[in-house]
């Protein structure tokens, strides 16, 4: 076994991912964005995440947050953000800023789009 590490990182190294989930609510839709560490140095607070809207030709960045506090191993910290803009077909990821930290792995930096319908 071996770590992957980077000059200037704390062994093991740092490692966010994104995720994002979606409900329907019954003035819109509501998004939970959930950044965790999965490395084994701690993260510092400041990761900027967004939240975008048909992330590849044409992207619209729909809000932003920013963690608020460090991260250890495995832990997390959780954002929500409501919208009454009807749900169309394009679809909606969160991705993690370049620049807050220099990590290992980069390729987990986008979350895939939450797989939700409503009934209206």
């Amino acid at each position: 076994f071996g770590f992957s590490l980077l000059p200037s990182l704390p062994q093991g190294g740092y490692g966010a991912v994104v995720s994002v989930t979606g409900a329907c609510a019954s003035d819109g839709v509501s998004y939970r964005i959930t950044v965790r560490n999965i490395g084994e140095a701690t993260l510092p607070a400041g990761i900027r995440v967004e939240l975008v809207e048909n992330p590849g030709a044409n992207p619209t960045v729909l809000t932003s947050f920013t963690t608020t506090r460090s991260l250890g191993p495995t832990q997390a910290e959780t954002f929500s953000w409501s919208t009454m803009q009807p749900l169309g077909a394009t679809p909606v990821v969160a991705r993690i800023m370049a620049g807050a930290v220099r990590e290992c792995r980069v390729d987990n930096n986008t979350s895939s789009p939450p797989t939700f319908g409503c009934i209206n």
